[in-house]
């Protein structure tokens, strides 16, 4: 048996809503069981916890029985919150308030997914730098704008833990493992899983290009930065001149730079990339269509529906309609704002 120290055992708390990764469950738990296994002995326990108490539907369909309600947990060490962007709770005034209380007496608070927005609608999250995913970011800094929104794979920011979807859960479980009980269980569980490159909380998430077959983070300096600069101007569009001369080369050299690199113009990426942001908020937000065209840098909501239908195929309001079959959502999720009284 090798020498690990013998630390108190740490319990986690899931608390899960409807429309949850179930994968993103999986990840933050058998990490947690394999460690124990390594170690010989429960370093780790857990519970599974809803609001009420009752089943909770994932975003797979799949339904799952808790192990208690929220109102009954004992003060756990962490508790983490797995949900969907648009996840609501039934009582959002005194489950707020619960979060609130288990903060103050020194629990650690989590979310991954769209657990991040559970947390920030209760109020936990101010002073604290959140990771969510790349495809929800629009989302998060449109309802949140006075939160620092982070595109790190996942952050642990003094007591709170973000991570941005399943496999960052993961690592995320691994990290903590690390923390709890060392590097070596950390790294043999890691290789239980077949994962043995653990990503610390500084690295960025990978970001697809636009209509290619790899990623923006694999693309030539010049072009990764132009694209930087879209990203960060998506409400007001920057001029492609302005963005040459802030990346050090002419427009001539920068549209070459683009051509070569995505078969696209500087500003026909641009003009993609407006819209695949517009396409995360009408996936992920209860905003107008009017809204959204705004957001995205479109004067007119006209204009902006016919240039989503003709890159995307439908109508923005269809869209939203028939891409809710791939996730499991209460009916009325996306017809309001979600932003709390």
């Amino acid at each position: 048996m090798r020498d690990y120290a013998a630390p108190l055992t740490q319990v986690f708390a899931f608390l899960i809503q409807d429309g949850f990764p179930l994968s993103g469950l999986s990840a933050l738990i058998d990490p947690l069981k394999s460690a124990n296994q390594v170690i010989g002995e429960d370093a780790f326990s857990w519970v599974v916890v809803s609001e009420t108490g009752d089943p909770v539907r994932s975003g797979a369909n799949l339904e799952i029985t808790p192990d208690c309600a929220l109102s009954d947990l004992q003060d756990p060490d962490r508790l983490i919150i797995l949900a969907d962007p648009v996840s609501e709770f039934e009582n959002f005034k005194q489950t707020s308030a619960r979060l609130r209380r288990l903060d103050r007496s020194g629990v650690t608070l989590g979310g991954v997914y769209g657990g991040v927005f559970s947390l920030a609608r209760a109020g936990v999250m101010a002073g604290h730098k959140s990771s969510v995913h790349w495809g929800m970011q629009a989302a998060f800094n449109e309802e949140f704008p006075h939160l620092e929104c982070t595109n790190k794979v996942m952050m642990q920011d003094r007591r709170r833990v973000t991570a941005s979807g399943s496999s960052a859960a993961l690592e995320l479980a691994l990290n903590l493992i690390n923390q709890a009980v060392g590097h070596e269980v950390m790294t043999e569980v890691a290789c239980w899983f077949q994962h043995p490159s653990v990503r610390s909380d500084d690295v960025d998430q990978m970001h697809p290009a636009i209509n290619q077959n790899y990623c923006e983070n694999s693309l030539p300096y010049p072009v990764r930065s132009a694209i930087k600069l879209f990203r960060e101007n998506i409400e007001e569009p920057i001029q492609i001149s302005q963005v040459a001369r802030s990346v050090g080369v002419s427009v001539r050299q920068l549209e070459r730079c683009f051509m070569d690199a995505t078969g696209h113009s500087p500003r026909a990426y641009y003009f993609r990339l407006r819209l695949r942001v517009a396409k995360q908020l009408v996936i992920h937000s209860g905003h107008s269509i009017g809204r959204i065209a705004n957001l995205t840098g479109f004067a007119r909501r006209s204009d902006f529906v016919n240039r989503y239908v003709a890159v995307f195929g439908e109508q923005p309001s269809r869209h939203r309609s028939s891409i809710n079959k791939f996730f499991w959502r209460k009916p009325a999720a996306l017809e309001k704002n979600l932003n709390p009284a």
